[in-house]
């Protein structure tokens, strides 16, 4: 069985999907595929499903939508992976695959492979990594749980996307790098990874007029959000764009400990 938080929350069998019905049972199965093969306590999960609006009977009603959530997943598959403990529910690990584990695994093997030498692998371990987000992770699942686990994997997927980016910039991508980039600053505007790393695939491709509007762009956004300039990575870049010297040789290395947005003076 495969769960997908990466989006829409969808349960896959061999040979079909199911996206859960029940609010709740949605809720319990992103909670347990979250902490996959550890045990969730009751406690946990009671508050986390339904906060302030507690049953009467809230482990009578945890017992009903456990049981609710394995009648659901029989729809795709015949095993029963949601299992009981002593003092809480887990998902096991044997019998299940869940998205973020296998996000979070390649982006780690890619950092790995980067720090060697190997962009060409570390770019093969990332892209498998990154396709398996298919939209906005837990978008169907309310509560302030859920909205502090989207904004951390939306963080983490932002940072894999800035990650392969720095790889494909050191291997001559630019031009394919461009779509992902502008999509990146669009969400973290005030990014100043995302923008030197824009900045540098745009002046590869000969738009150096764009680089420099980016630049004032978010020049602009720090000096009225936070009253800062741009780091000194960012500054420098900009002072070579002026320059007409290429960017290239300021991709970030691997363990280099450069960039780039905490890089203040």
């Amino acid at each position: 069985m495969f769960v997908r938080l990466l989006g829409p929350v969808i349960v896959e069998g061999e040979a079909s999907a199911l996206r859960l019905a029940s609010g709740r049972a949605r809720t319990l199965l992103s909670l347990l595929a979250s902490r996959h093969g550890h045990t969730v306590p009751d406690e946990t999960l009671i508050e986390r499903i339904w906060g302030a609006n507690q049953p009467v009977e809230p482990m009578d009603a945890l017992y009903t939508c456990a049981k609710r959530l394995r009648r659901s997943i029989r729809q795709v598959c015949d095993i029963n992976p949601v299992q009981r403990r002593q003092d809480g529910y887990l998902l096991s690990r044997r019998a299940v695959t869940v998205d973020i584990t296998g996000f979070r695994t390649g982006v780690q093997e890619a950092r790995t492979a980067t720090r060697i030498g190997q962009d060409h692998t570390a770019l093969e371990l990332l892209t498998p990594a990154l396709e398996l987000w298919r939209g906005t992770p837990l978008s169907e699942v309310p509560g302030h749980w859920a909205h502090m686990t989207r904004r951390t994997l939306c963080r983490e997927y932002q940072q894999a996307q800035l990650l392969r980016a720095e790889i494909g910039l050191r291997l001559g991508h630019h031009a394919q790098l461009l779509p992902a980039l502008w999509e990146v600053t669009s969400d973290f505007p005030g990014d100043e990874t995302a923008a030197g790393l824009l900045m540098i695939a745009l002046d590869q491709c000969g738009r150096q007029p764009e680089a420099l509007a980016h630049y004032r762009r978010l020049r602009r956004r720090l000096a009225d959000e936070i009253g800062v300039e741009p780091g000194p990575w960012l500054r420098h870049l900009h002072e070579s764009l002026l320059c007409g010297a290429p960017l290239i040789q300021q991709v970030p290395q691997p363990g280099s400990g450069e960039s780039r947005a905490d890089a203040r003076v």
